[in-house]
């Protein structure tokens, strides 16, 4: 893994289950289910299982960030905000706590592939934050063919975009309004921080 570009190492199905289930509350992973997606610098998978905390849920995503693409205070201003997006009633991804209780996670590239870390690597270890959010299936909006898009279906979208542009404009979500209204002088976040948000919501 290079550390100029900084992006994770590609996981098997196996590795995968394996670090959910060590770092997260996993008691059962389906490693069919496994799926790479596409991200443009991170590491994105699905995969189903079964939590001792999550009733009814089955479906999830483990992120594995770029930390040179963005910063540890943007993962956890990303996931406050979809937290305070589900207590105030809007469908979107939720974080699950790891087993020492924090909603993310560091692990080096030796942890990820479960590999003892070289003892001739020199320098510092890279060590990538991690996390688990839900999975809510659904399509992107300019994927969705256009015979779908009746006024109806375009006003409720519209007024879902209203409801997030309005919570967020309270407390420390208001650095996401800055984002949504293009507001650089006010923004503190880098566009691929930026990025790393509108994925999830």
């Amino acid at each position: 893994m290079s550390s100029a570009t900084g992006r994770p190492p590609l996981l098997s199905a196996s590795a995968v289950a394996q670090t959910v289930t060590k770092c997260f509350h996993f008691k059962m992973v389906d490693e069919a289910t496994f799926k790479h997606l596409p991200s443009y610098c991170d590491r994105n998978y699905y995969f189903q299982g079964e939590t001792t905390l999550e009733k009814g849920q089955e479906e999830f995503i483990l992120k594995l960030v770029n930390p040179v693409c963005m910063s540890y205070e943007a993962i956890e201003g990303i996931i406050e905000v979809l937290k305070h997006l589900n207590s105030r009633g809007l469908l979107s991804p939720y974080p699950l706590s790891s087993r020492t209780g924090t909603d993310v996670i560091e692990l080096s590239s030796a942890e990820l592939l479960m590999k003892k870390a070289s003892s001739n690597e020199g320098g510092e270890i890279m060590k990538y934050p991690v996390y688990v959010l839900s999975f809510i299936p659904g399509e992107i909006f300019d994927h969705v063919d256009k015979k779908y898009l009746t006024p109806a279906l375009l006003y409720q979208v519209g007024e879902m975009l209203a409801k997030i542009d309005k919570d967020l404009m309270v407390g420390p979500y208001l650095f996401v309004k800055c984002l949504l209204n293009n507001d650089t002088e006010h923004a503190c976040l880098k566009c691929s921080e930026a990025e790393g948000l509108f994925s999830c919501l």
